[in-house]
């Protein structure tokens, strides 16, 4: 295992093919020594080891990050149309709560206050996803259905006490008799 600074200023396709050659000749490696070449598929990236003529039959490209782009492309969170606007919705409301979350000592407060007062022993707070890993945004959906009830009940409060939607973007996705719907339901999200 190797780790190293980036020695150029920027990640330009050269940059990064001069750096891939000297990581080699640092470590000894010759290109038959290497089997495989497994970027994160970022653009840059692959075409440095496309311009390594000993290499470029060597690169495949993360599944993992494979599986990453699929769904952003699939969600149209990058700009393209969504393929799923379903899901696009339940990512970006499950987002912007974490959002919320993070940047509301108020709303975390009014949060654990309504798990406190459902008999929730330890309050669970909000997962803010990492926006380059699928696992982060499946944990953060599945956090907020989890809490779905709560998150509904504490939006209203946090709405009522604070009487300022500017603070929160989250709660502009929903109207106020969904949230009281949201309450009692046993379907998470169900208006998506």
């Amino acid at each position: 295992l190797w780790f190293g600074l980036f020695p150029y200023p920027s990640h330009t396709i050269k940059h990064i093919a001069l750096w891939i050659l000297s990581v080699m000749e640092e470590c000894g490696l010759s290109p038959e020594m290497i089997s495989t070449v497994t970027p994160d598929g970022a653009g840059d990236v692959k075409g440095a080891v496309e311009l390594l003529p000993a290499l470029k039959d060597k690169l495949i490209t993360c599944y993992g990050h494979g599986i990453q782009r699929g769904w952003v492309h699939a969600a149209g969170m990058e700009g393209r149309p969504s393929q799923n606007p379903q899901m696009r919705n339940t990512l970006l409301v499950s987002g912007r709560l974490a959002q919320l979350h993070a940047q509301s000592k108020h709303f975390r407060l009014v949060l654990a206050e309504v798990q406190a007062a459902a008999g929730v022993p330890r309050p669970l707070k909000l997962y803010r996803a990492n926006a380059t890993r699928w696992t982060g945004r499946q944990e953060n959906v599945r956090r907020n259905n989890l809490l779905w009830k709560h998150i509904a009940a504490a939006l209203i409060k946090f709405r009522q006490v604070r009487r300022d939607a500017s603070e929160t973007d989250a709660y502009k996705f929903y109207r106020k008799d969904e949230l009281e719907d949201n309450q009692t339901s046993e379907v998470p999200l169900k208006h998506m």
